[in-house]
């Protein structure tokens, strides 16, 4: 039970299953059996693949909610000290600071992940950081960036009301009033765009 080789395998199964499941029940149960398998791994002195364990750690604390994201932070910090970089570390990390509140420390690490990867989510996502840090200029700029690489419209849509929210505080209402419309061409029905209209 205590064999290390066989905890990390089993806790790195247990993760992919979890993630993979489409009921949030069997999802964290496998998430659950995952870390207790690599945490047990953790405490032999000199455990096999310690960085991907500590990766693998980090998104399985962020897949479990909210209340871990300070854990999913921590092991992913741990995985990029042992020199192990996953594809997707930065982006995590910049999600596990901005679920503590901690806005400027997740800009740092989604822009880091946009050197590697710039997708239109993580644009969306850093237009949103910048956003609630209150630089609406360079949220406007990657909202735009978002909106021009995207393909999918449920982000666009996201985008657009986050951009007339932007032009609307700062007095823009021809340009706010634009982004709505748009939405309303996707989306006739929209009660959203509709309100934000109204207003």
């Amino acid at each position: 039970p205590m064999d290390p080789y066989g905890l990390v395998f089993n806790g790195f199964a247990h993760f992919y299953t979890g993630v993979n499941q489409t009921t949030t029940e069997d999802k964290i149960s496998h998430i659950d059996a995952s870390i207790t398998s690599l945490r047990r791994a953790r405490l032999h002195a000199k455990p096999p693949l310690r960085g991907e364990v500590d990766y693998i750690l980090g998104k399985a604390y962020y897949h479990k909610g909210l209340h871990y994201a300070d854990l999913s932070a921590r092991y992913m910090l741990s995985s990029i000290e042992r020199k192990f970089v996953g594809q997707d570390s930065y982006e995590y990390l910049g999600l596990a600071f901005s679920n503590t509140g901690d806005y400027a420390e997740s800009l740092k690490y989604f822009l880091k992940a946009g050197e590697n990867n710039p997708s239109d989510l993580l644009f969306l996502t850093l237009a949103q950081t910048y956003y609630q840090l209150g630089d609406k200029a360079a949220s406007e700029e990657y909202l735009m960036r978002a909106i021009n690489k995207s393909q999918d419209a449920v982000l666009i849509e996201k985008a657009r009301f986050l951009l007339g929210d932007i032009y609307f505080q700062n007095k823009e209402y021809i340009k706010s009033e634009e982004q709505y419309l748009k939405v309303l061409e996707g989306r006739p029905q929209n009660p959203d765009s509709h309100f934000h209209l109204g207003e």
